[in-house]
C-alpha cells in the first residue's frame, strides 16, 4: 500500500483544519495536537508547532503504508534505500534527501472526502533523475510531466531545485476553481485566482490549488 501524506505544520491548527474542510478534505484521525485529513485521493497532516519555529507554516514530504517492514524489504529489493525504525520508515534518495513512510491502520472514509481533490507531494532536487528512481522503488508509477502516482491515491511530483528538499502543500482540483475560490474566501482565506490555479494564504496555512493539466513549475 502506497498513499500520499504530506505533513504540514502550523502554528493555527484549528483555522488551517477549516480552511482544508472548505477545500473539501474531511479529517479521519485526530490527536492532541495534529489532524488527519483526507481528499478524494491522498491525505494531509495537520501537526501544530509554536508560532515562530522555522517549521511554522511549512510542508514535508512523506507518504503513508500498511506494513513498515514488508515495504522497507520490497524498496530495497528494488534498489532503494530505506530503515524501518517501529511504525516508520526512513527512504533516502540519492540526491541525499530523506523522507518518513508513515504506517497507518486506517482505511479511506470514502465518499465523504471531496472527489475532485488529489494532494501533491512535491519533492525539490538537483538530481531529478536520482528523484525518480527512489519513487519508482518504492512502488509509485510515472506519470506525465515528471509525476507519479501511488497506488492509493495522490500524486508525487519530482520538481529541479538548487538543493533538495520538500516542496510546498499542492492540490489538483478538476472541478470549478472559482465555486472552490469562494468557499476558501468565506473560510478567512486569502486567495488569488489564476486562469488555472489558486494561491491560498492562510489562516494557519498556505498552499496552492491547481487543474491537472497545469503546469507545476
Amino acid at each position: 500500500m502506497l498513499r500520499v501524506r504530506p505533513t504540514f505544520f502550523t502554528s493555527d491548527l484549528d483555522s488551517a483544519r477549516r480552511v482544508l474542510a472548505a477545500l473539501g478534505l474531511v479529517a479521519t484521525e485526530e490527536g492532541s495536537g495534529s489532524a488527519i485529513l483526507e481528499a478524494g485521493s491522498g491525505r494531509v497532516e495537520l501537526r501544530r508547532v509554536d508560532a515562530g519555529l522555522p517549521a511554522d507554516g511549512t510542508a514535508e514530504f512523506a507518504v503513508e503504508i500498511r506494513d513498515p517492514q514488508e515495504f522497507a524489504r520490497r524498496t530495497l529489493e528494488a534498489g532503494g534505500a530505506a530503515v524501518v525504525l517501529d511504525d516508520v520508515v526512513t527512504i533516502s534518495g540519492g540526491d541525499g534527501f530523506e523522507f518518513l513512510a508513515h504506517r497507518t491502520i486506517h482505511a479511506p472514509a470514502g465518499a465523504e472526502a471531496d472527489q475532485r481533490i488529489t494532494v501533491r507531494a512535491v519533492w525539490l532536487t538537483p538530481d531529478a533523475a536520482a528523484a525518480r528512481r527512489t519513487l519508482a522503488a518504492i512502488g509509485a508509477k510515472p506519470a506525465e510531466a515528471g509525476d507519479f502516482r501511488a497506488k492509493n491515491g495522490g500524486v508525487l511530483s519530482v520538481r529541479p531545485a538548487d538543493a533538495a528538499g520538500s516542496g510546498p502543500l499542492c492540490f489538483e482540483y478538476d472541478g470549478d476553481l472559482v465555486a472552490v475560490a469562494q468557499k476558501l474566501t468565506d473560510a478567512g482565506a486569502q486567495v488569488t485566482v489564476g486562469q488555472s490555479h489558486l494561491e491560498v494564504n492562510g489562516p494557519g496555512l498556505a498552499f496552492t490549488v491547481m487543474t491537472p493539466s497545469h503546469p507545476m513549475l
